[in-house]
């Protein structure tokens, strides 16, 4: 089976991580090719120069895994403030359409009951499933949602079997995927070649957009084992050398997506409401769902910070502010994805 793991990195901090996580993936899954993606393959995938906002360097990894997954078998995201401790076996050898993780158990984005997922680390192996993130996040979650939207985008997903995908169950294993081990308790230590928390053994550890950015934040002996990862240039620079070859086979990819995205969205909204907005951008895939990101702008912390944040009410309050935009059918579709029924009866 053909793999490939990738991950976005724009800016130089995000790319002193991702180079940081590409040695860590690379001296334990050295078989398998990695893809930094940055401003040059952002532009590749939107035909926009550069990111206007962080939703939209947050929500191109769907786009990126879509074009993926027309040239491998099975592709694997990870963020790029990440570092491996360990092969990701759960990963590679998953019979699971798309595989999810775990988030900390205090983050309530997304739908009221959803599971806490996060979207820093996923396998897929079938190109169905970035199709369907790739629409939640560029055409049916947009009016909503103004933050971290890829994330709750899965947890959507994942609830209401969009796709088939399955979240690893870390518990039963003893073992940790993504940063739910940040709300565990216990100390980092080394055993042998393991690194462990308590009695959970790290495949990775996930920062997850936490202030603390490099490896001082673990013992010595932690900091020794990564430092000892050998980066192989020669490695690296073929896997760069491939992502641009693959770009050059399909010049077109830009145009399915626009397509799709623009399909969708013409369907979404009242014609008289598009035509304003309609051609004021091309090339951002949020050009077709302005209003979005209108009324979000409009809405003070203080608002905010008056909803309680249990997931459901705080989409419910959004939808109050912004509905008067958007058909019918539209609001049948919003208050059914997030069983807020009765704030439009």
């Amino acid at each position: 089976m053909s793999i490939c793991g990738f991950t976005i990195a724009i800016g130089d901090q995000t790319l002193a991580q991702a180079y940081q996580l590409r040695k860590s993936f690379k001296h334990h899954h050295p078989e398998i090719p990695f893809f930094i993606l940055d401003s040059k393959a952002f532009y590749f995938l939107t035909d926009q120069i550069c990111p206007g906002r962080i939703c939209e360097i947050i929500g191109i990894r769907a786009v990126a895994g879509w074009f993926l997954s027309k040239f491998f078998e099975r592709v694997i995201y990870l963020d790029s403030d990440i570092v491996i401790f360990s092969r990701l076996e759960a990963l590679l050898d998953s019979d699971s359409q798309a595989l999810l993780t775990h988030d900390v158990h205090n983050c309530f984005l997304g739908p009221k009951g959803a599971a806490r997922i996060n979207s820093g680390v996923l396998m897929a192996q079938t190109e169905i499933f970035w199709i369907k993130w790739v629409e939640q996040i560029y055409c049916y979650l947009t009016p909503i949602i103004n933050s971290i939207i890829d994330q709750q985008a899965l947890r959507v997903i994942h609830q209401h079997k969009l796709v088939e995908a399955d979240v690893l169950d870390e518990d039963t294993h003893k073992v940790s995927y993504n940063n739910r081990v940040l709300s565990l308790p216990g100390h980092y230590f080394l055993e042998g070649q393991k690194v462990f928390k308590g009695d959970i053994e790290l495949k990775l550890f996930h920062w997850a957009g936490c202030k603390v950015r490099d490896m001082s934040y673990f013992p010595n002996e932690i900091q020794n084992l990564v430092e000892s990862y050998k980066d192989s240039e020669l490695l690296s620079e073929k896997d760069q050398k491939d992502w641009q070859a693959l770009c050059d086979s399909s010049p077109k990819f830009v145009g399915e997506v626009m397509r799709l995205v623009k399909n969708i969205s013409l369907k979404f909204y009242e014609d008289k409401f598009l035509e304003k907005y309609y051609d004021a951008c091309p090339g951002i895939y949020w050009t077709f769902l302005p209003r979005r990101l209108e009324v979000c702008r409009k809405i003070s912390r203080d608002d905010i910070a008056r909803v309680p944040n249990d997931g459901n009410d705080y989409f419910l309050y959004i939808d109050k502010k912004i509905h008067s935009g958007f058909n019918e059918s539209t609001m049948r579709h919003l208050s059914s994805m997030f069983e807020t029924a009765s704030a439009f009866s």
